[in-house]
């Protein structure tokens, strides 16, 4: 790995790449909006620093899990609704963008527009 300067990846392939902290420099994920928080993580194991590209204003991710079985796993981890939704982590509501934008750098506005001349 130490030739190749750059690695194109999605987040359901990278469990085939090795488990080590810090792999890569930048992680940059694109369409954050579309990413749940738990396909994110993985990524950000392996990430020195990361770039969270996104617009709330899209789309959302595709929850895999029922609103019982998130219920289920946040009371088994001892986890309240309350504290969840504090911190934009509820996995129905929120994207990896919103953690992002929550927990990490402030967000940048897009400040191109795209006028017809």
């Amino acid at each position: 790995m130490a030739h190749i300067k750059g690695w194109a990846i999605s987040t359901h392939s990278v469990r085939q790449l090795e488990l080590t902290p810090k792999l890569f420099d930048l992680v940059v994920i694109d369409e954050a909006s579309q990413c749940s928080i738990p396909s994110v993580l993985p990524l950000l194991f392996r990430a020195r620093r990361a770039l969270i590209i996104g617009d709330p204003m899209q789309l959302g991710h595709i929850p895999g899990v029922s609103p019982q079985q998130e219920q289920q796993a946040r009371v088994r981890a001892g986890l309240s609704a309350a504290h969840l939704e504090g911190h934009r982590l509820t996995y129905h509501v929120y994207s990896s963008y919103h953690a992002a934008d929550q927990h990490g750098a402030p967000a940048l506005p897009n400040t191109t527009s795209t006028t017809a001349g």
